[in-house]
Parts: structure tokens; sequence; C-alpha cells
């Protein structure tokens, strides 16, 4: 899951991935993508909340 904030400037800009570590296990990893787009989107930065699932979540083969 991917949660995209892009700045409506008419040009490319620069992306900042914003993710938590999975260890953080009430996190999906796309908390405060949302605070982080309210201020950077004005400075002209895209930015992207990723989704993580976390070790309780999804057992490695």
């Amino acid at each position: 899951m991917l949660d995209l904030y892009i700045p409506r400037l008419g040009r490319p800009v620069p992306l900042v991935l914003v993710t938590s570590g999975s260890r953080w296990l009430a996190d999906t990893g796309r908390t405060g993508a949302d605070k982080a787009a309210a201020q950077l989107n004005p400075h002209g930065f895209t930015v992207a909340g990723v989704a993580i699932r976390s070790s309780g979540q999804a057992r490695f083969p």
C-alpha cells in the first residue's frame, strides 16, 4: 500500500519516502506521511508513505 502526496507544481519534483521500522508492530509504516507531506509539499517535495508488514504479520518462508 502506498499513500502518495504530490504537490501541484507542474514540473518534476524530488521524492521523500516515509516509513518506519517493522518492529513497531502497531504501525503500518505509512503513519506520519500526511504530516510530512503537509510540511514538505509546499517546498516542492513529493512524499510517499509506504506500508510494511511487521514480523508478526508475515513469516519469512
